[in-house]
């Protein structure tokens, strides 16, 4: 689960530098911030791992939230 998130941790910050929104919000040539600013929570319950973390561009800087949920029958 935790190749996952970080695969789709990248599917967002790809995801996010074609967006006009956050490109207008905080600029292009969008960075991840530091590691240790980032979460992690791991809920087993619902088979589900949330993480944020910081990022920033030439125009300012905001926080990605992003949720991996493992569906029932995928191991």
């Amino acid at each position: 689960m935790f190749i996952s998130l970080l695969y789709q941790e990248y599917k967002a910050l790809e995801k996010a530098s074609k967006s006009q929104a956050v490109i207008d919000a905080i600029g292009e040539l969008i960075a991840r911030g530091p590691w240790y600013n980032a979460s992690l929570a791991v809920t087993h319950k619902r088979h589900s791992v949330s993480c944020t973390f910081p990022v920033s561009g030439p125009q300012g800087s905001g926080i990605f939230q992003l949720r991996v949920v493992r569906n029932a029958g995928n191991n």
